[in-house]
């Protein structure tokens, strides 16, 4: 794709509140997008969400999550809210690599959060 057509695609997707396509293409044309001659044509709008993706690239929030792992967070959030804390912990037990990710821990509620911490320090004492 030409990169004229890659700016005034990303530009539109922006403006029009499309920012799962606008990333899409963000991240297939990263290379060229961030080049300031390129950067320079992007509307505000792409200019920010540019701005945001790399921020998110930088500070490592864009560790990827995949269904599965989402579906285990959605799951342990659920028994924290139930309070069924037994099978809460026992997620937790059996997925301790998957709840260290910055990542996983952005998709925790505030009850899972303090849940979490507080099994973290008892399991590694």
């Amino acid at each position: 794709m030409k990169t004229e057509s890659v700016i005034i695609l990303v530009n539109k997707m922006c403006d029009e509140s499309r920012y799962t396509k606008a990333r899409e293409i963000i991240y297939k044309e990263w290379d060229r997008l961030t080049e300031a001659k390129t950067y320079n044509l992007l509307s505000k709008n792409a200019k920010e969400f540019v701005m945001i993706i790399k921020a998110e690239k930088e500070d490592g929030s864009i560790e990827t999550l995949t269904m599965s792992d989402k579906k285990i967070l959605n799951l342990f959030n659920m028994y924290v809210r139930d309070s069924n804390l037994h099978f809460a912990k026992r997620v937790y037990q059996n997925h301790v690599e998957l709840f260290e990710m910055k990542a996983a821990q952005n998709w925790l509620h505030s009850d899972a959060k303090i849940y979490y911490e507080a099994w973290k320090k008892f399991i590694n004492e």
